[in-house]
Parts: structure tokens; sequence; C-alpha cells
């Protein structure tokens, strides 16, 4: 097959899958990072849209390290049963709110204050919170599977 062919095959299954999630909804990533983080776990190019069918897929996120800063999407990734995002530069968990099948959780080394938001999340047994700034503990009290 020939350069010419290949490069026609190729553009024609990107437009078609193009095509097919125009339909889907898309889910809007700001963080530059967390979005690469998600397209490397999914295994996406970059000139294929994030839906919210693809981040159903998502039942693990290795993230941590990356200079994320916001968490918007990672809302539609309610299959996580595990999330690293340590060592990052996350203050607002208002996105994992709805996550509520993980059972493991890092979150250590990140400028966290609040954690109110992971208060439902009663599946976690597993949860790292060292380094960050929390000083209020008792969004933990219903977490009691924690291990």
């Amino acid at each position: 097959m020939t350069t010419l062919a290949r490069c026609c095959v190729c553009s024609f299954i990107i437009f078609t899958y193009w095509c097919s999630t125009i339909s889907a909804q898309l889910v809007d990533i700001p963080d530059p990072n967390l979005k690469q983080a998600i397209r490397e776990k999914l295994v996406l190019p970059d000139e294929i849209p994030i839906t919210q069918q693809e981040m159903l897929q998502l039942t693990g996120l290795d993230a941590k390290n990356r200079q994320i800063n916001n968490l918007t999407g990672l809302e539609y990734a309610t299959n996580l049963t595990w999330l690293d995002l340590s060592g990052n530069n996350i203050s607002n968990l208002k996105s994992l709110a709805k996550l509520i099948q993980l059972e493991r959780l890092w979150l250590y080394v990140n400028p966290i204050s609040d954690i109110s938001p992971i208060a439902n999340l009663t599946q976690l047994r597993g949860l790292q919170l060292g380094d960050c700034n929390i000083s209020d503990i008792t969004p933990l009290a219903r977490l009691t599977q924690l291990e």
C-alpha cells in the first residue's frame, strides 16, 4: 500500500470516528496536563475528542506529578475505582464528588484544604492525604471502609 493510500485510509478512519462522536457528549477538560494523562490512559490521539463514553472506560488513572491544577471533566469518569493525583497543584476536589466507585484515592502533596467533596465516597478503602493543608477531617467520618 502506498503512503498516499495509507494516509487516505487513516484520514477516512479518523473522519468516520469524528463524525460518530459529533452526537456524543464531548467532555471539557480545561487542564492540559489532566487531559494528556486521560488521553494516554485511553490511548486516544489528539485529534480524537474525549467524550463521556470514553470517560466511562476509565477504571483507574495515574496522574501523579503532572502539575495538574483543575480537575474539571474528571466527574464523567464515574467508573474509576482508583485515582492517583498526588504531587500536583490541586486545591479544589468538587469534580471528585460523584466518583462514588472510588476505592483508592491518592491526593498527598497538594494544596488541598477542603476535603468535604469526598465525604460521600463511601467505597473508599484507601486514602492518602499527607502533606496537604487540611485542618478539618470531619468529612471523613462517613468513610467507614477506610483501612
